[in-house]
């Protein structure tokens, strides 16, 4: 909904696909741009007259809207932005510096990670 109010246009679109790694999950896949509306749509690889923010054929519908009784059922995640991860050895370095750097310095598990394996990695530090 946030991309069509920007502009944006989802062009293609696969839903409910099976997680291509060992996780149990489906994921759905977008394909936006902000070319011209008159450009083709494929959903699921069929030719469609549109995609609604709902990833259904039946551009009709009316755009789905966030209810606020719902804010704190999830929670986004951290996001991290720059360059903040820390090979084991600038770990170690750094740690060596004193305590304080011992206390702040975490694993970071992100997505990828969880989702693909059970024996986290151990050399990413935030």
């Amino acid at each position: 909904m946030h991309l069509a109010a920007a502009g944006a246009k989802v062009f293609r679109a696969s839903t409910d696909r099976p997680w291509p790694g060992v996780a149990a999950v489906f994921v759905d896949e977008l394909f936006v741009s902000k070319r011209p509306e008159n450009s083709a749509s494929y959903l699921n690889r069929l030719l469609v007259d549109g995609i609604s923010p709902r990833l259904t054929a039946d551009i009709a519908l009316r755009n789905p809207f966030e209810l606020a009784e719902n804010s704190d059922l999830c929670f986004k995640g951290s996001e991290l932005l720059g360059d903040f991860f820390l090979s084991e050895e600038e770990r170690r370095q750094l740690e060596s510096h004193g305590k304080q750097y011992r206390e702040v310095c975490r694993p970071f598990i992100g997505g990828k990670t969880f989702t693909s394996s059970l024996a986290f990695c151990k050399d990413s530090f935030p």
